[in-house]
């Protein structure tokens, strides 16, 4: 940027920049820059648990029931933001106000400030009833019911009942079914996390002071806080809804399973689920018609329960044995909605972010792993994850809503080429099309996520040695490894009582690059390239996609 503008004006970007080193500025999809902004933040978490399940069988009944009560402490400190932030939305925005352009300044500046400390606690309780009934044979029924409680939450109706059917088709007295169909439906709960309560507490615009202070006209100055309280400056609180229910999953399912041998087995599985009272977060101070709804400028980042989802996949699957050998594979056909992901383009129409969800319309899944015994107690193990592309939103990085979240989508223009999009507003993006940044009012607009970011391939290898000594152990480790109980990637044991297992092991072993989805800030100078790794398999292994793309491990284990 430097070499596309004048000396002076050089001169008073690196002014500017030593002037709020302190602090933090950046330009969204562009750059971040200035002090960290962390400062000596800590976070302790204090956990108990008691639990008792009990169980009792007779004939051909089941049953299972116990409970359980949890409580957590959270001592958190944090002085994040205590130097103050400047945001731009755009590069061209930023550059308008080092050259001292007129009406130019930066879209935002956040302060926070007051008392870091914060002490949050949380209990929750369930019993829980479960039973399986033989009626024949070859039918099995299975039910359960489950209550929760929790301290942080408002609602008691947190019932949870699950029923199943386990029907063996071709059962004989003299031998188990080979083909079994699979059907069930249950009520699932996830707990409110206790951050969220940390956050209502922290943010109250009383124990912390959290300013957000839009279109700010005292760039680059960092103001005291003392004049920003004596100023009333608008701040952004996080409440939390005050009937807030805990978020629920409704489930069924039903699946077929055939058995080839002895420990090989195809299974065809189709899963629907339905979220209710999914969490969510919006602006409920977002100026309408220009009017403030609380009579301030506050941003009230409400969290609330009105997020729905709905998905539907079909699963295949084969676990198969083959003398020594173990083979793992299976594929999954996602479809996933859901408008609870991110904060709403427009904080009073959650309709209009029901889209595909980010997470549940990876349309393609494929998963498959084998484990080959050789020679000289040496074990090859591999492993292979790949993905079609993750849905991913397309911003115009301006916020005319005024709800302190530059997240408002674009309008795309149909029929127009690069030569005829034109005018300031327009934007020709290669590969999408001609998009207006500032559609409208009543002019559709696209949806959240849009469009979808590139597949993803991993594929691990892991080469192992086991030596063996001691007394016989009766060989079930062995026993669970080639029956097809253990992960295709886990270390072989041997049946011996003690056992030293030394391995390498790769992740992305064929160092395939894999992309997380691009830059989708239309006045990002960035858009639609790549800034950051991706891959499920670095995920799920601990990694962060944006360090590393290939991983190698060596491992030495002592087992007994």
């Amino acid at each position: 940027m430097l070499t596309s503008i004048s000396r002076k004006t050089q001169s008073l970007i690196c002014m500017i920049l030593s002037a709020v080193i302190v602090s933090g500025s950046l330009s969204l999809g562009a750059f971040a820059a200035g002090g960290s902004q962390q400062g000596n933040s800590s976070s302790l978490t204090n956990n108990w648990e008691f639990t008792n399940t009990t169980l009792f069988s007779r004939g051909k009944h089941g049953l299972r029931w116990g409970g359980r009560v949890r409580h957590s402490r959270l001592d958190d400190t944090s002085v994040n933001n205590f130097a103050g932030t400047y945001v731009f939305y755009s590069l061209a925005q930023y550059k308008a106000v080092l050259m001292q352009l007129p009406d130019a300044g930066a879209s935002q500046f956040s302060r926070a400030a007051g008392t870091p400390e914060a002490l949050v606690r949380q209990t929750d309780a369930g019993l829980f009833v479960t039973g399986d009934w033989r009626t024949r044979p070859n039918l099995t029924l299975s039910f359960g019911l489950r209550y929760e409680v929790q301290s942080n939450l408002g609602g008691r109706g947190n019932w949870a009942p699950r029923i199943a059917i386990a029907w063996g088709l071709d059962a004989r007295s003299n031998r188990p079914a080979k083909t079994v169909v699979r059907a069930g439906f249950g009520t699932f709960f996830e707990r409110i996390p206790l951050n969220i309560t940390l956050n209502s507490l922290r943010y109250d615009g009383v124990t912390q002071q959290s300013y957000l202070i839009l279109e700010p006209g005292f760039f680059p100055v960092v103001p005291p806080v003392n004049i920003l309280e004596a100023g009333r400056q608008s701040q952004q609180l996080r409440p939390v809804f005050r009937d807030i229910q805990a978020p629920r999953l409704y489930q069924g399912s039903l699946g077929i399973e055939r058995g080839l041998n002895q420990g090989s087995r195809l299974s065809l599985n189709w899963i629907t689920s339905r979220g209710v009272h999914l969490l969510n977060l919006r602006n409920t101070n977002a100026p309408i018609q220009g009017n403030y709804p609380a009579g301030d400028r506050s941003i009230r980042l409400l969290t609330e329960s009105s997020g729905l989802s709905r998905l539907n996949q079909l699963v295949a699957g084969v676990n198969a044995t083959y003398r020594k050998l173990f083979f793992y594979g299976s594929y999954t056909l996602s479809y996933g909605m859901a408008n609870n992901e991110g904060i709403p383009a427009d904080p009073y129409d959650l309709r209009a972010e029901w889209s595909p969800s980010s997470y549940g319309d990876v349309r393609h899944r494929s998963a498959g792993g084998a484990t080959i015994p050789l020679p000289r107690s040496f074990s090859l193990s591999a492993f292979l994850l790949a993905n079609s592309g993750q849905p991913y939103n397309i911003t115009t990085g301006l916020d005319p809503y005024q709800t302190g979240f530059p997240a408002a989508r674009p309008a795309l223009l149909a029929d127009r080429d690069a030569a005829s999009c034109r005018l300031p507003s327009w934007k020709y993006a290669s590969g999408f099309g001609c998009f207006d940044l500032d559609p409208a009012p009543g002019v559709p607009t696209i949806g959240r996520n849009w469009t979808r970011g590139p597949s993803a391939m991993n594929y691990a290898l892991r080469l192992s040695h086991t030596w063996t000594f001691g007394p016989e152990n009766g060989g079930s480790l062995a026993a669970q490894e080639h029956s097809g109980q253990q992960s295709p990637m886990s270390v072989p044991t041997g049946s011996r009582k003690y056992n030293i297992v030394i391995s390498a092991s790769t992740l992305n072993a064929l160092n395939h690059p894999n992309f997380a989805p691009p830059n989708g800030v239309l006045t990002s100078p960035y858009f639609g390239q790549y800034r950051a790794l991706g891959g499920l398999a670095v995920m799920s292994h601990g990694g962060a996609p944006s360090t590393y793309n290939r991983k190698i491990d060596l491992q030495l284990r002592f087992a007994w």
